[in-house]
């Protein structure tokens, strides 16, 4: 599915446009762009990361094969950054699901196999918001980034607790 929200001076000034006008939008350098690909189709990752955005194939590929790792990869036009957000999808343990970005200096595309948490968070908080918004995709990069890291504490403080259980238990055996 492709998500798309276009920003003028702050104020949110259109979303989900079509193809073509996502070609358009991306033409006017006066626009801010954010185009979000959950779990997209092989048309709609061609359409938009080849054919708006002419991404670099090694980019793309990185897209579609997930990564193990976190990484920054800066091309001329924008920075490919890959970063792992908490998986809520599975409960028997700790599993995490990758998220791509794409920045540049007028757009953020981001890229998701399954739905997460902090885009949709995020997603409603601009859709609600009638004041400013963000006035740059590093903006909004850092809001997603900062939504995904805040979901981790969580995880932390209940993987700390079954640390702590298992610490008592260890060090109470007298042998």
């Amino acid at each position: 599915m492709i998500r798309s929200f276009i920003f003028s001076d702050g104020k949110l000034v259109g979303q989900d446009l079509e193809l073509e006008a996502l070609r358009l939008v991306r033409a006017d350098k006066g626009l801010v762009l954010w185009v979000d690909l959950a779990a997209p189709t092989l048309e709609e990752i061609k359409a938009i990361l080849e054919g708006v955005f002419q991404f670099h194939p090694l980019a793309i590929e990185d897209c579609v094969a997930p990564n193990s790792l976190p990484k920054v990869e800066d091309y001329e036009d924008y920075l490919f950054i890959v970063t792992h957000a908490i998986d809520f999808t599975r409960t028997e343990k700790f599993n995490t699901t990758e998220l791509d970005l794409f920045l540049g200096r007028d757009y953020l595309v981001t890229f998701n196999t399954a739905p997460l948490r902090s885009v949709t968070t995020l997603m409603e908080r601009i859709e609600k918001s009638l004041g400013v918004g963000p006035r740059g995709p590093d903006r909004i990069a850092h809001t997603l980034i900062d939504l995904l890291v805040d979901n981790y504490a969580p995880v932390i403080d209940e993987l700390r607790a079954e640390l702590e259980e298992l610490e008592e238990h260890v060090l109470a055996r007298e042998s």
